[in-house]
């Protein structure tokens, strides 16, 4: 971007106050097709926000799931609202990968895929 251009959006912030862009979205749902059937699915951060929403999705689907967290509680009731199983994990103790790697195999009988909505804190490294 040019200093000009720069200027003149500078300008215009401080005369106008901030831009507002205003987007319309048709969503629709579609119902449940047991695409997923016979389908296991780790979901971690499964507890609440987008993890949690996903797994939903997941379980209509047909999928069995296993969801992870840090917060036991949250989890346990989550699991309970949506039919599935969980197991405490923080992502970011990789000592216990191997140990949570084996349980959820005992619960599950090996998984088809491994669904992680968000990284924490996540800073990329600049040169």
């Amino acid at each position: 971007m040019s200093f000009t251009t720069y200027i003149k959006r500078a300008l215009l912030y401080i005369i106008h106050g901030q831009p507002t862009k205003y987007i319309t979205a048709n969503i629709t749902y579609t119902s449940p097709s047991e695409k997923l059937k016979d389908k296991k699915i780790i979901v971690t951060g499964g507890g609440r926000g987008l993890g949690k929403a996903m797994a939903k999705r997941f379980v209509q689907e047909g999928a069995k799931v296993l969801i992870t967290g840090r917060n036991e509680q949250v989890l346990k009731e989550t699991s309970e609202e949506l039919k599935c199983e969980f197991l405490c994990l923080d992502v970011i103790d990789v000592d216990r990968f191997d140990a949570f790697l084996k349980e959820a195999d005992k619960i599950l009988d090996g998984a088809n895929c491994l669904v992680n909505p968000k990284i924490r804190n996540y800073h990329p490294i600049h040169d």
